[in-house]
């Protein structure tokens, strides 16, 4: 089984079980790929697509459901773009699965970050928000350390 067909498998379970199944085996899955040989890279900073998702959606005033709804008025879509990139940038996590957990296509998520990108080279605003979201995911990744430990 090579990566495609182990993202399509995962798809298709996340499409059979929901989110919630997800969220509690996820890890396991992680494990099945890592004994199969299809070890995806970790993120070096601990941050994870949910926390992306559930910080911009905040600043934004965009709940959950909007944010993986079909919904695209801008005041939907752009916040979900910026929450693509910065799990990309942040959680380190691919495409394919971006796209499983805000329920879209893995081109979706490359045509957001190409978005976001370009928006912040022209956009200082843009630039300054998405350096805010940085900053503001790392140290709530860091409160939830501590708040476990």
């Amino acid at each position: 089984m090579n990566l495609r067909e182990a993202d399509h498998l995962v798809e298709s379970w996340w499409r059979e079980f929901g989110e919630d199944w997800w969220r509690d085996h996820g890890q396991a899955m992680e494990g099945a790929h890592r004994g199969m040989g299809l070890a995806r890279s970790r993120p070096k900073t601990g941050v994870r697509i949910e926390d992306c998702r559930k910080i911009v959606g905040q600043r934004y005033g965009v709940d959950k459901d909007e944010m993986l709804s079909k919904s695209r008025p801008r005041n939907v879509a752009r916040p979900r773009q910026m929450a693509m990139k910065l799990a990309r940038e942040l959680a380190g996590r691919s495409s394919p699965d971006i796209a499983l957990h805000f329920r879209r296509d893995h081109t979706t998520v490359l045509h957001a970050i190409r978005a976001v990108r370009a928006r912040e080279a022209n956009s200082d605003v843009i630039r300054g928000e998405m350096d805010n979201f940085r900053l503001t995911l790392l140290t709530y990744k860091f409160q939830r350390e501590v708040a476990t430990v």
